[in-house]
């Protein structure tokens, strides 16, 4: 082992890879899939863990690609010493490269990725999926088959103050806030105590082999009042029967995802409010004087 060697991937792989129950639902999601003598593609090795439990159960052919170098070859190294190396074709390149020159001699039988963040959409999800729908064919099963994203309403000056700052030590400092996140960031929401201003509604479905645009509008209700800085999401990723998820109950590596608002808005005990979600997860929030307005939209 050499250990001068300077990692250039995030940290958090470790943490995903010893994620005990994210990896019992992929393997349970495989083995059940029914992949003996089928065709995979994968789009995102990592380490290769995913590719490996396909050739477990039985997969004929794998292809699996990387754009990262060095994940992709340490990918290489992981498939030699658990001798599958002959088994399993790694590719360093992205799942686009691999659509525009051809590098998939198959229509493949399954696709898998697991390219997800806390938010969904932040590790290029819309063009990962422009490539599933590219390379897919009509009996192609593709894993995750859905994405479901739920969020609720918060007061949190912790959160809020993770992506914001004004006056310190008297000196006004708010020109920081020109490069705040508008979209989400990562949140250990449990730790920092957020006060639940309504109850949990479902926000978006994403899906790999639809092309509809992600943004969505959605309305709720507060049930206490308090001064909203945004919104806490989780998703529920489905591949077969189970489950991976970022759900707050969830013992899992995965952090949640906070849409901070532009600025902290009052909300009021028994008043409805829309919340609209942009394409890249950035979120706003209005309140509605009209109760004729659905309870849920999804453009």
């Amino acid at each position: 082992m050499n250990n001068d060697v300077k990692r250039e991937f995030p940290a958090w792989h470790f943490s995903m890879l010893n994620d005990v129950d994210r990896n019992s639902v992929i393997e349970a999601a495989i083995r059940e899939a029914g992949v003996a003598g089928k065709t995979v593609f994968e789009i995102g090795t990592g380490a290769g863990l995913t590719a490996m439990l396909f050739a477990r159960y039985g997969a004929r052919e794998i292809i699996t690609c990387e754009i990262d170098e060095q994940l992709y070859r340490t990918a290489l190294s992981v498939f030699k010493i658990n001798g599958l190396s002959a088994k399993i074709t790694a590719l360093n390149k992205s799942s686009s490269d691999v659509v525009s020159d051809g590098s998939l001699p198959f229509v493949p039988d399954f696709i898998f990725t697991e390219t997800l963040d806390c938010g969904v959409v932040g590790e290029g999800f819309a063009s990962i999926r422009a490539d599933i729908i590219a390379t897919r064919g009509k009996d192609t099963v593709v894993l995750p088959g859905s994405i479901a994203q739920h969020g609720y309403l918060v007061e949190s000056h912790e959160m809020h103050g993770l992506n914001s700052v004004h006056e310190h030590c008297g000196f006004d400092l708010s020109p920081l806030n020109n490069f705040k996140t508008r979209s989400y960031f990562p949140v250990r929401a449990a730790q920092h105590r957020p006060k639940a201003l309504t109850p949990v509604v479902p926000l978006r479905t994403f899906s790999y082999t639809d092309s509809a645009k992600a943004s969505a509008r959605v309305v709720i209700e507060a049930h206490i009042d308090g001064l909203c800085h945004g919104i806490v999401s989780f998703f529920e990723a489905q591949f077969g029967r189970y489950v991976v998820t970022n759900d707050l109950r969830s013992l899992g590596h995965w952090h949640q995802a906070f849409h901070p608002f532009h600025e902290p808005m009052a909300v009021y005990a028994g008043q409805r409010y829309a919340i609209s979600i942009a394409i890249d997860g950035a979120a706003s929030l209005s309140p509605l004087e009209s109760m004729q307005e659905l309870s849920y939209e999804q453009a």
